[in-house]
């Protein structure tokens, strides 16, 4: 009937073996992808971290430990794992892509056919027991709160674990579908029509169509254009998959159980994440919001001093109980000042929850701030680096600028303390942006950072002119959630807020602009970037304006001369095909140097 299986007859005592074989293989599969290959991802963050907080004082010294050389041989693993399977053929995907995939199918193979001879049913069956133990680790991978308390542990958040979920449940799908296949086939075969009409069939059909909405509602497609319909159909089949698989079949349900335990238990840990907040609605530009507010919460006494700092560069999840398409939307926070518990966040306005935002502009809105979420919290610290490359595209900035105001207020503390730790480390800060009127709003945040001796090198690469605002609609053709694509040639709005004055930036008008800044490109006026310059003369950190696109290969490789024996640190963010550059230059240096690279997007 389906060579090579056949459909057999057993006795009593050998359909207990066939059902023992089940649950062996089921409880394996639980076992390996819930305890085995989550020791191995924790073990690996902690060896990988390694190399910065520890071994030898050289990065391009030879470790003189058994743990030290593991440690490196992961490192030099990672970067080359990380590069295309070939060249030339980028979209054939990375090594370590292909390398896992062959591991996973040789994994599900064993776990699959190992022991089933020709026995159709038990290879059915072993398809369905397989996709179930796989439920809980799925399940763990979506929840957000459980991975972020645990990063300390393993280095890695929902964000860096998406594609895995992803992955696995593609893997899910494809054994519950086969699954279903052989038994459709079996029934038809058969001609068993009546056992369609059977419980099990009906429920497990029922689950079946459940599944494939819920893989057609994740493709790329839906996830990008319809985010809202992929989140809230995600959401609620997610949750009606587990009552229909539970009356499936009764040999399943301790993975069932455990799978709806862990989503309780994110929905607990999401709940001890989420502040009440009133916000400002304020509108800086044609496209941009500024939403300031007071956290309680985040107010900090003498004798609990940074208990409640939040990390630079985390982001949280905005709610606002009248604005029922604001659910799911991830915001990197722009500032937070423990002294007042003072919240910054700065939001693009798009369709959706973004323009109910800007027609309550002016306005107090009452939101939830879920957070903070990101590695920052589980990152390495600034103590272990020599240099710092900050390379960040449109309203990414969010994210970097954050992350280089704390540096700074950390070296001029350690220098006060007497520390120089950091006190001569090398900082450049690049930041490709649409238009000189965005280009201004770092100035009220690198203020916060108080007078400084530290000057990074700051560059910022204005793409567009500032009369090229095509409003509204070309706005909604922006795909990604929160930052500028800059290959894209239609990417000219004003994203920034401009109409913020201070007094020492006023003070400052009649400072001297450097002639080297003006490069005279792509229409922008002299004047346009003479009036940048002018912003930024009232800060300690005066940036080198060039209206061209960034060259990040050459920047990057001019940053990375005379860096060998020395620790980096390389802060990305921006779209996709900015952090595939510079790790593509990166690349040829990875030896010498020992180069640590924070990539953060917000991709669908």
């Amino acid at each position: 009937m389906a060579y090579p299986w056949q459909i057999r007859t057993f006795t009593e005592s050998e359909k207990e073996l066939r059902r023992s074989a089940l649950e062996f293989y089921g409880l394996l599969g639980l076992f390996s992808t819930l305890v085995v290959a989550t020791t191995l991802v924790c073990w690996f963050g902690h060896v990988y971290r390694y190399n910065f907080v520890g071994g030898s004082s050289s990065a391009s010294s030879s470790p003189k430990t058994v743990y030290g050389r593991w440690a490196r041989f992961l490192y030099l693993s990672q970067w080359s794992l990380n590069r295309p399977l070939v060249r030339s053929w980028r979209w054939a995907g990375s090594r370590k892509s292909w390398t896992f995939g062959v591991f996973w199918l040789a994994f599900l193979a064993f776990m699959t056919l190992s022991a089933t001879g020709d026995d159709y049913f038990h290879l059915t069956k072993r398809l369905a027991h397989t996709a179930a133990s796989f439920l809980p680790v799925h399940y763990l991978l979506s929840a957000r709160s459980l991975l972020q308390y645990t990063a300390i542990l393993s280095y890695q958040t929902h964000e860096t674990l998406n594609k895995l979920h992803r992955w696995l449940g593609r893997t899910i799908y494809a054994l519950a579908a086969v699954h279903g296949g052989l038994y459709i086939n079996y029934f038809i075969r058969r001609s068993l029509y009546e056992h369609f009409f059977y419980q099990d069939a009906l429920f497990g059909m029922t689950g079946l169509g459940i599944m494939t909405a819920i893989v057609i509602t994740s493709l790329p497609h839906y996830r990008r254009n319809h985010h809202r319909f992929f989140l809230n159909t995600h959401q609620l089949l997610s949750i009606l998959i587990l009552p229909v698989a539970w009356f499936h079949i009764h040999y399943i349900r301790r993975y069932i159980l455990l799978s709806g335990t862990i989503y309780v238990l994110d929905l607990v840990g999401r709940s001890f994440l989420t502040e009440e907040l009133k916000v400002k609605v304020t509108q800086f530009s044609s496209t941009a919001l500024d939403l300031r507010g007071t956290a309680g919460w985040l107010l900090s006494s003498p004798d609990r001093a940074n208990v409640n700092k939040i990390p630079a560069g985390s982001h949280f999840y905005l709610y606002v109980p009248t604005m029922p398409r604001s659910r799911g939307n991830p915001f990197t926070l722009a500032s937070a000042d423990e002294k007042d518990g003072e919240v910054k966040f700065l939001v693009r306005v798009r369709e959706g929850f973004t323009r109910e935002l800007k027609d309550a502009v002016d306005n107090t809105v009452s939101m939830t701030m879920e957070g903070p979420y990101g590695i920052a919290a589980a990152g390495v610290g600034f103590g272990y680096f020599d240099a710092f490359l900050f390379v960040t595209g449109g309203i990414g900035i969010t994210m970097t600028l954050g992350v280089l105001r704390d540096l700074i207020i950390q070296i001029e503390e350690g220098i006060e303390a007497g520390s120089t730790e950091l006190e001569k480390a090398r900082i450049k800060f690049v930041w490709a942006v649409s238009s000189t009127e965005d280009a201004a709003w770092p100035v009220s945040e690198l203020l916060k950072a108080g007078p400084t001796t530290c000057k990074p090198d700051v560059e910022i690469y204005v793409s567009s002119r500032d009369d090229d605002d095509d409003g509204d609609d070309m706005e909604s053709k922006r795909t990604s959630v929160e930052l500028d694509d800059l290959e894209e040639d239609t990417s000219r709005q004003s994203l920034l807020p401009t109409n913020t004055t201070d007094q020492a930036t006023a003070a400052a008008i009649a400072a001297p602009s450097s002639p080297k800044s003006r490069s005279g490109g792509n229409g922008i006026t002299a004047a346009a970037i003479e009036g940048l310059e002018y912003r930024y003369a009232g800060t300690d950190v005066m940036p080198t304006i060039r209206t061209a696109r960034a060259d990040l290969a050459r920047i990057t490789e001019e940053f990375m001369e005379g860096m060998a024996g020395k620790r980096v640190a390389v802060f990305v963010c921006g779209p996709e095909g900015m952090g595939a550059d510079v790790r593509r230059t990166l690349e040829r240096h990875c030896r010498e140097a020992l180069v640590w690279v924070w990539d953060e997007r917000f991709g669908m």
